[in-house]
């Protein structure tokens, strides 16, 4: 029960005096400009009737998801010490508030120099309700409403919520944290002032923010290798100061972002380096073999490792974008085929005490472990091979190929042969779009070779093995003697998985017979005039001489994902030369997925947007405005795509409505948010993979999910899969940078 007491009454006993109402307030003095939140109309009105943590366990006790946000209609007010100071310029527009029993809340104002209103270390008490209250990667916030979402508190209304008041400016005492002892309820401590001990800046002679991104995370790391980020503005006063060499500790404020800690420094004056700098131990309890493997401590300190031995016990899987909000534990009908948790005990329900193992697809490993197809593999023990990389945005393993059940021998995995080899199926132009040439196709002792569905031809090696697969045209092209002003071969492709450009060859021959193995004729790899993207949709313009037979090589090395991509074709064709439309400019706040809401539509096929078979425009069912796009999967998978330029260490929020209309037997399986982020070279940086609810049918239901992009992100790509057997109609996709 919360207690309630009038602001009277506690501000006597904060002051130890009988003081009278209107001094618990900072009055304005005659040198003194007015501030928001000074001199309020009835400040014997107010009643403090709840501590931060109370205002935080409402949230969390009404929240619908985990990125929902409501207006605060219950009257709770709190009082606490400003933390945080925009003084140096790398807080802005929010104020950090920490209340007696150690609980911190950041509240959103659109106010600059809050500092001259606001002191670091004076007393405020924030009256919530009629406030709006939400979270931001997993770090609750106060504040108003913007753009339908949670945003800053308008200055105007600052004044009628957020009240200074009297006393001396007096900073909490920091809780001390080392890295080696973190505290289980970590949580509790977010936005609070806290000391970290015995750390050092992973990498000397840097500034403490580069000019390039508009915020820069560095590593402090201590002996045992165990690190926490420092955050620092572009906009700070100190940005371009060097980064001290020494080690020793550092003052801030505690912060996070989806489960990773982060630090928010106030002053240069508050990181204590005076220690020399130490070196790096990490203690280890295997050696990474099958005799003496790692441990699940051993994986989170390395971070990266190639071909090693990790023993734990099989704990769950996850289904979801992170360990953390996506865990399952055991083996359940929703247990995910591609990838399990290992942890050191056997019976854990926390997923992030564990580490996240990838399987990978058509590997007997997946085949073996995987618990949606092996229930009984639950809470047993077992050593696995693979790669330590990041997963799932924490230390896990990749690439696995083998595993033991008992720790002396590998199980074993035969070695399959090739199963396509020499002439395949043909490949009709009527299987393709907007073409009129059949292909044949041909493989090399291969796993895989080419095939087609949903107007395009495709392959993809991943999870298979070896490839060497050709699609060559059954008849010759020229760009000579046409009625085109540029006449080109015109190809519309889509790259995934990118492996390398030599693995995606388009060639041609000129001495092909037109039939059976094209590697015993002469071929010429030909060079796109455009540039051609690693990852996407893209249409390329071509050039020849003479009339030429036109083939596609795909090769992989293997079935990895360093080793094999996917390739589509969809149309090949001489045409004029593709010119590329610019989007029109979008100004932050907007929606930056261009036709989000499927009102244009150019040949049956939504502008800006990549869609597939058995996907097109519906005008019946609409969220809003006259159009929105219908998908049905019979007999596969369909996806719709769309992309978009991003900037760097910047906040987005993504919104889809969609309307179910039929679904598969097994809940909230058949629609997928399948989104990435990429980086300039195409590889992805980040991801959004969860399942939408499908069990609710026959109504808008709304998506939202709200992000932070890293250093080096530059594109948004907008994936939704829709799942055999589902249908589904979207509309109103936004991603909108948050303000």
């Amino acid at each position: 029960m919360m207690k309630t007491q009038t602001f009277n009454k506690f501000l006597q006993l904060l002051l130890i005096g009988g003081l009278l109402t209107s001094a618990f307030f900072s009055c304005t003095k005659d040198n003194e400009p007015d501030g928001p939140g000074e001199n309020p109309e009835n400040p014997g009105d107010i009643t403090v009737n709840a501590t931060i943590e109370d205002v935080i366990n409402m949230y969390e006790s009404n929240k619908e998801s985990d990125d929902d946000f409501f207006q605060i209609t219950e009257e709770m007010t709190f009082v606490g010490t400003v933390i945080s100071s925009d003084e140096t310029g790398n807080v802005y527009k929010y104020i950090t508030v920490q209340d007696e029993k150690g609980h911190g809340i950041q509240v959103k104002l659109n106010a600059s120099d809050l500092y001259t209103s606001f002191p670091q270390g004076r007393k405020v008490a924030i009256k919530t309700e009629d406030m709006y209250i939400g979270n931001y990667g997993g770090l609750v916030q106060l504040g108003g409403l913007y753009n339908d979402a949670l945003g800053s508190l308008e200055e105007d209304m600052i004044s009628s919520h957020v009240f200074l008041v009297e006393g001396e400016a007096a900073m909490p005492t920091p809780t001390t944290l080392d890295l080696d002892n973190l505290p289980e309820n970590i949580s509790a401590l977010y936005n609070t002032m806290v000391t970290v001990t015995g750390v050092q800046f992973a990498q000397e002679g840097v500034t403490y923010a580069d000019q390039e991104n508009n915020a820069t995370n560095l590593d402090l790391v201590n002996k045992n290798n165990l690190s926490i980020i420092l955050r620092t503005s572009k906009y700070s006063s100190f940005a371009d100061d060097v980064v001290p060499s020494k080690s020793g500790s550092i003052t801030a404020i505690l912060t996070a972002f989806n489960s990773d800690l982060q630090l928010t420094l106030v002053s240069t004056e508050d990181v204590k380096f005076n220690d020399d700098r130490f070196e790096i131990e990490i203690n280890l309890d295997g050696e990474g073999t099958l005799e003496s493997p790692y441990s699940i401590a051993d994986v989170k300190k390395l971070g990266t490792g190639e071909g090693v031995w990790v023993k734990g016990y099989i704990v769950g899987s996850i289904d979801g974008a992170s360990i953390e909000s996506g865990f399952i534990p055991g083996a359940t009908d929703k247990s995910s085929f591609s990838n399990l948790v290992l942890a050191d005990v056997a019976n854990i329900t926390d997923g992030t005490l564990g580490i996240p193992v990838q399987l990978s697809s058509g590997t007997d490993v997946r085949d073996a472990l995987n618990l949606n197809d092996n229930p009984e593999n639950a809470q047993k023990e077992v050593w696995i091979f693979g790669n330590i990389e990041d997963y799932f945005r924490v230390p896990g393993l990749k690439e696995t190929t083998k595993f033991s059940w008992d720790g002396e021998s590998e199980e074993e995995v035969p070695e399959p042969d090739p199963d396509h080899d020499g002439i395949g199926e043909d490949i009709t132009s009527s299987e393709l779009t907007n073409t009129s040439v059949d292909f044949s196709t041909f493989t090399v002792n291969s796993f895989t070779g080419w095939s087609a569905d949903g107007g395009k031809a495709f392959i993809n090696a991943y999870g298979k093995g070896k490839t060497e697969a050709w699609m060559i045209s059954k008849e010759k092209f020229t760009l000579e003697g046409t009625s085109l002003n540029n006449p080109r071969l015109v190809i519309l492709e889509e790259l995934n998985y990118f492996s390398k450009f030599d693995d995606v060859q388009v060639l041609v021959s000129s001495d092909y017979d037109g039939m059976g193995d094209p590697t015993t004729a002469t071929w010429t790899v030909l060079t796109s005039e455009n540039d051609r993207s690693q990852f996407g949709e893209q249409t390329l313009n071509y050039t020849f001489t003479g009339s030429q037979y036109v083939a596609f090589k795909y090769s992989a090395e293997n079935g990895t994902s360093d080793g094999s991509s996917y390739w589509s074709v969809s149309t090949v064709k001489v045409d004029e030369k593709y010119e590329e439309e610019l989007p029109p400019e979008v100004t932050p706040g907007e929606n930056i997925l261009l036709n989000g809401d499927f009102e244009n539509w150019t040949d049956d096929k939504p502008d800006y947007w990549t869609i597939e078979s058995e996907t097109g425009l519906e005008t019946t069912i609409v969220q809003n405005g006259d159009n929105a796009l219908k998908v049905t999967a019979t007999t596969g998978t369909r996806k719709i795509k769309n992309s978009a330029a991003v900037k760097p260490n910047t906040s987005y929020k993504l919104t889809v409505w969609y309307h179910v209309l039929t679904s598969k037997d097994n809940a909230n399986t058949s629609f997928r948010m399948w989104s990435s982020i990429k980086n300039g070279s195409g590889e992805t940086v980040d991801t959004i993979q969860e399942y939408f609810n499908d069990e609710t049918k026959d109504q808008w239901i709304q998506y939202e999910h709200s992000f932070e992009t890293g250093a080096d992100a530059e594109t948004f790509l907008f994936e939704v899969r829709t799942y055999k057997e589902g249908t589904v109609i979207y509309d109103n996709i936004e991603l909108k940078e948050v303000i």
